[in-house]
């Protein structure tokens, strides 16, 4: 039965394609202005949602960047270089590169298979 149905639909898209093929008239100078117009406006078009793409990441970013401002925090490692933690809310704290820290009760952030974090320098 599936091979019956992938038959079917590779029948399909064969079909598709050949009803979808250029002309061959070599003569008529209407489709020919039709394919740089159409050449025109998807360039337009990619152009627009490069831009409007690019305008959302900015938006992100200033989202993140002004969440991450509020809801984190310094800590260091031993040899004194800073990392910045931001708060997840359920008592863990993440970092930039996505591991996953908790506050101990001794005040010191901890993670499997990474380096402990001290808040004091």
């Amino acid at each position: 039965m599936k091979k019956y149905l992938g038959l079917v639909l590779v029948s399909c898209m064969m079909l598709s394609l050949v009803a979808c093929g250029g002309s061959d008239k070599t003569d008529n100078d209407k489709g020919s202005t039709t394919a740089v117009t159409t050449q025109a406006t998807t360039a337009a078009a990619e152009t627009t949602t490069a831009a409007a793409t690019e305008a959302q990441t900015e938006a992100a970013t200033e989202v993140t960047t002004a969440e991450t401002v509020s809801n984190s925090i310094v800590a260091y490692y031993e040899d004194g270089t800073s990392e910045t933690l931001v708060d997840n809310g359920d008592g863990t704290y993440s970092t930039s590169s996505g591991t996953l820290y908790y506050l101990g009760d001794d005040g010191v952030l901890r993670a499997r298979g990474a380096s402990d974090l001290y808040v004091n320098k």
